[in-house]
């Protein structure tokens, strides 16, 4: 028979074997079991960013100064356009012209004078320029064959009318003693205020406007003066009456607000 404790001294014998074998492992590992150097240092951010510089390949260092160079030029494009934004402002009023400087649709100041001025930059804002110059207005309403001869009236004095009178095609006024008279009138008209002309006065149809009225103060005027007064030379008085009715009615076209500027 064999002896339990024997066996039981073998036992624990081999089991001590086996903890100084692990602690030999622990201690002393194996060559091909030893660890490796590491492949990834952390750093702290942009403590390394020279160095990664340095080691990108030369296309992406390339791509990287391309953007750089674009953006920059991108920036320098959107400057230029900003500053000639602004500057688009600056206009000219030219000689025989009045500006007037308009801001989100309304007048700020009007009769700028002659040279170059600031305003916001379109559609903001800009100058608009009325002509101050003489302009001529031919009013031949009251002659024979007016539609044909409006270019040249005094042509119909030399060569005559050309047979009886067809209201429908020659004009004529009506005197006081009621007698037929023809007459011509050139008129003369000047824009001297550019804002009330901006303001009531649409440009297209200025002209036409102006002609209205003269034609008006002329009915008016003929009406009370006896043929005899133009036969005798009156011209004058009566050149003189009709521009005071036809300028006392442009000043009256936009009421209180204001007259045409004309």
């Amino acid at each position: 028979m064999s002896d339990p404790s024997n066996e039981h001294g073998n036992h624990d014998h081999g089991r001590g074997d086996r903890t100084d074998d692990l602690h030999d492992l622990v201690e002393h590992p194996p060559a091909s079991e030893t660890r490796r150097e590491a492949s990834l240092t952390l750093s702290p951010e942009g403590a390394a960013t020279r160095d990664e510089l340095a080691l990108m390949d030369p296309a992406n260092r390339s791509l990287a100064e391309a953007l750089r160079i674009s953006f920059r030029i991108v920036q320098f494009a959107m400057v230029v356009l900003a500053l000639l934004f602004l500057f688009s402002g600056i206009e000219s009023v030219e000689e025989d012209e009045e500006g007037v400087r308009v801001v989100l649709g309304k007048q700020r100041d009007a009769s700028l004078e002659p040279g170059f001025h600031f305003a916001a930059p379109y559609p903001l804002g800009e100058i608009m320029k009325v002509n101050t110059g003489v302009n001529d207005v031919l009013v031949t309403a009251f002659f024979p064959d007016a539609a044909n001869t409006a270019a040249n009236p005094a042509q119909i004095i030399e060569t005559g009318a050309g047979g009886p009178l067809n209201p429908a095609r020659d004009g004529s006024l009506i005197t006081s003693d009621l007698n037929l008279a023809h007459v011509w009138l050139t008129a003369r008209y000047q824009r001297v205020d550019a804002g009330q002309n901006l303001e009531h006065i649409i440009e297209a149809d200025e002209r036409a406007m102006v002609s209205a009225v003269i034609q008006r103060a002329t009915v008016q005027t003929i009406a009370q003066t006896p043929i005899d007064g133009l036969l005798r030379g009156e011209a004058a008085d009566i050149q003189r009456e009709i521009k005071e009715r036809a300028q006392t009615a442009l000043d009256r076209i936009a009421g209180e607000a204001g007259g045409a500027g004309i």
